[in-house]
């Protein structure tokens, strides 16, 4: 029975954290090209690119949507839907919804058990920066674990983050 009451309670969760905005965490990418824009990487620059061509290597941090805690909330929005009452429930947030479809592009529906277990034992993300900025989405993050660890993901292992 409190099973459902936190399929409830989730979508409220979801409402709130999303006002504003989708999670995004920062992430290193390497380029070799002739758009300079970040760090240049010498050791990787000789090897890649002994005689010069005009290509450079360097890394650039970039903003990231489709990261740990979204690929979670993302899971339990698709564990919903295929409840009895999913789709009305998950009506009343399609706009939040669409914007987690949409932030998490590489998530793959056939690899549902694979992928939740993986992302359950991701470190979740790290409140202490600015937690009330984050009070929203932190309920929201802890909401998806319950839901899913009432319905049959046992090996959740949740540490409560210092706010």
């Amino acid at each position: 029975m409190h099973c459902n009451l936190f399929v409830f309670i989730f979508t409220h969760y979801l409402k709130s954290a999303m006002r504003k905005g989708v999670f995004k965490t920062y992430v290193r990418k390497t380029y070799n090209d002739s758009n300079v824009k970040g760090t240049i990487d010498i050791a990787r620059h000789i090897v890649k690119n002994t005689p010069f061509v005009g290509n450079v290597v360097y890394s650039q941090r970039e903003y990231y949507f489709d990261n740990d805690l979204m690929e979670l909330i993302r899971h339990t929005v698709e564990f919903i839907k295929y409840k009895p009452y999913g789709h009305k429930l998950l009506a009343q947030v399609k706009d939040e919804v669409k914007d987690v479809v949409a932030a998490t592009p590489n998530y793959e529906m056939c690899n549902r058990q694979t992928n939740a277990k993986a992302i359950i034992h991701a470190v979740g993300p790290d409140f202490s920066v600015t937690p009330t900025a984050f009070k929203e989405l932190y309920e929201a993050y802890y909401n998806s674990l319950k839901v899913l660890m009432e319905n049959g993901y046992y090996s959740i292992s949740f540490a409560p983050h210092k706010v």
